[in-house]
């Protein structure tokens, strides 16, 4: 199978002055951006469930008002954010190849990529006259910039059906993110994943029974490795640690005459409590907490829900 498509793309920008206070918080500016966008993709079927894929691309996107124009405190991040009206816009060039096979006992999956992107736009925190972080209204400034990237990575899965109640599933992902041409605290761009390993075992109890179906326990694993590749500029960033959690999930549908009244869902996440932050938070880099002598704030701790799902269908 092979397809593909093409793209234009003609935006334009224009935003007033704003006054406060008899200061100049947001100053006018007209943009206008254009380009195109496009891909070529191959599907070929090798053998009875072994499939290979190959697909190249380009890709266009124009800055936004809030990388175009921001100018004041980012309460969900908790840092100020300013804009660059001088932003282009991001250009890219991918390839990716990618392999999968399935079968009734196993599915395995491969799927590798490279990404190079003109005028990646990111974020990076701004330092004073005298060399140290900037900040305005008590918190960190950052201001929106822009570099060439090659973006490198990839996911390897397979799950594994041995009994067929019983699932076992694995999966590893990887991501490379470089500026080019810098020198080493600016090497890496900010909000990098850090590579992951998953991993899942899940049992069907009971399927089809009269009162019960689907129900189901599973038991998963997410490990996250550290992330030592920071964009290090004014300290944007800091390395993270690694962190392994445990999660433990249980359902089923109850049925009644053969009809489905309500699906419960039982989870139980971060089993053992570990405290930990991921790399992609933003919160991760606020200053000290008097409370816990911590640097930032960490993810989520040990937590126990219940869901409901009621069906609801209208009479014919």
């Amino acid at each position: 199978n092979l397809s593909g498509g093409v793209r234009y793309d003609l935006r334009h920008l224009h935003s007033d002055d704003l006054m406060e206070e008899e200061q100049l918080r947001f100053a006018d500016f007209s943009r206008g951006f254009h380009g195109f966008s496009g891909s070529l993709g191959l599907t070929y079927e090798i053998a009875n469930g072994l499939n290979a894929k190959l697909n190249m691309s380009h890709g266009f996107r124009a800055p936004n008002i809030s990388e175009l124009g921001a100018n004041g405190v980012h309460e969900g991040a908790q840092l100020y954010q300013k804009g660059n009206t001088k932003l282009k816009p991001e250009n890219s060039w991918q390839l990716d190849f990618g392999m999968d096979y399935s079968s009734s006992v196993v599915y395995a999956q491969v799927a590798l990529f490279v990404n190079h992107i003109g005028n990646y736009i990111f974020s990076e925190r701004m330092a004073g006259e005298d060399g140290n972080p900037m900040y305005l209204d008590d918190v960190p400034v950052y201001q929106y910039t822009s570099g060439d990237a090659r973006i490198v990575g990839g996911e390897v899965s397979v799950d594994v059906h041995p009994m067929p109640r019983l699932h076992i599933g694995n999966s590893f992902a990887y991501v490379n993110s470089v500026q080019l041409h810098q020198q080493s605290e600016a090497k890496y761009l900010p909000y990098t994943p850090a590579p992951r390993w998953n991993a899942d075992v899940k049992y069907e109890l009971v399927c089809g029974s009269r009162t019960f179906d689907n129900l189901f326990v599973k038991l998963a694993m997410e490990c996250n490795l550290r992330q030592n590749h920071f964009y290090a500029v004014n300290q944007t960033e800091f390395a993270t640690p690694s962190y392994t959690l445990f999660h433990l999930y249980a359902g089923t549908d109850v049925c009644h005459h053969g009809k489905r009244i309500f699906s419960l869902y039982l989870s139980g996440e971060n089993l053992f409590d570990r405290a930990y932050q991921n790399h992609l938070s933003r919160l991760k880099n606020l200053g000290l907490n008097p409370m816990t002598g911590r640097q930032g704030v960490y993810n989520m701790g040990r937590n126990f829900s219940v869901r409901f799902v009621i069906p609801v269908g209208l009479a014919k």
